[in-house]
Parts: structure tokens; C-alpha cells; sequence
């Protein structure tokens, strides 16, 4: 937005979660400034779960990327799976992990054996949500 603002690539994007590190003022037009923070967490919120649900945590160094694709799935299941099931082209499960291992099969992602790479695959439904590509 402050790019579009500006009309000129002042501010750095990413749409990788904790890219912005500080505080930077940017100036729009005289005597009107913006500011570009870092995203806007409650203080004092320790939560693995809420930050990956909020987007303020990356996929990629996310400690328990399973439990975390667990609780989005449960949530499909409960509120919406037709949505997750036309997305994925998958048919849910109701426990969390077959759905896992039924997406990783899906998706091709597998380790040696032909075992479903469950960690890869849950990274993949948490990177989706947090982009928006998967709404409830």
C-alpha cells in the first residue's frame, strides 16, 4: 500500500511472515508520513499456533508444522471441508493425520519407501493458508 501510495517502490515486500524488522517512516506527500512496522502481535503472545494462524510466523521454521496443519484441517472439517477437499482434490478424513498422509500422497511429496512426508506437506497447508489461497 505504500508503494502504491508513493507511486514508487520505497518500501521492501515479502510475503515471507517477519520480513519486516523495524520501524521505517516513509513520506508521502508534504507533511503527510506513513509508517511501515513489523506486523502487530498482542504483546506478550508466546503461541506457535496463533502466530502460524496469523501469518507471523514462516512455514519454514515453524518447530511443529504437523500440529499446526492438524488444527487448520480440523477446522475444515468442522466448518467447511468441501473447500479444502475441491482445493486439494482430496477427500478429507475426519482424523487430521490420514488427511495428511492422503494430501502428501496427493501431492506427490514422499520420502524414501514411498512413506508421505507429512512435515513437507503440512509446511504446504499452512504456507496456503497464510497466503489466502485456502479460506474457511
Amino acid at each position: 500500500m505504500i508503494n502504491a501510495l508513493k507511486q514508487k517502490h520505497s518500501a521492501n515486500t515479502s510475503p515471507k511472515p517477519g520480513f519486516t524488522k523495524a520501524l521505517q517512516k516513509l513520506k508521502i506527500a508534504p507533511e503527510i508520513y506513513v509508517f511501515d512496522t513489523p506486523g502487530v502481535i498482542p504483546y506478550g503472545e508466546r503461541d506457535p499456533l496463533k502466530h502460524a494462524l496469523m501469518a507471523a510466523a514462516d512455514p519454514n521454521i515453524i518447530k511443529d508444522p504437523d500440529i499446526v496443519a492438524m488444527h487448520i484441517i480440523e477446522r475444515f472439517y468442522k466448518e467447511n471441508k468441501s473447500v479444502f477437499e475441491i482445493f486439494y482434490g482430496i477427500e478429507m478424513a475426519e482424523d487430521p493425520v490420514e488427511t495428511l498422509e492422503r494430501l502428501a500422497k496427493r501431492l506427490n511429496a514422499l520420502k524414501k519407501g514411498g512413506k508421505p512426508d507429512i512435515m513437507k506437506t503440512a509446511r504446504k497447508i499452512i504456507e496456503d493458508w497464510q497466503r489466502g489461497k485456502v479460506i474457511l
